[in-house]
């Protein structure tokens, strides 16, 4: 938990902290849906080549974006 996350999104810098790692069922469709706060979510099968789970990593933003040149 903590590890950060960069994002470069039209020449913005957005910076997350994971807050959340787990492991999900391919047909739970929870781990998807949005939020009342902003958050970023990757969603991953594992194992490799296979459809039999999902790894899912929340994170939240850190600061505000920052603009680059």
């Amino acid at each position: 938990m903590g590890d950060e996350i960069v994002v470069f999104w039209k020449r913005t810098r957005h910076i997350y902290a994971v807050t959340e790692v787990k492991t999900a069922l391919p047909d739970d469709d929870a781990v998807l849906r949005c939020g009342r706060t902003a958050r970023l979510t990757l969603y991953t099968c594992v194992p490799r080549h296979s459809g039999d789970k999902r790894v899912v990593v929340v994170a939240a933003p850190v600061d505000g974006p920052e603009t680059g040149p």
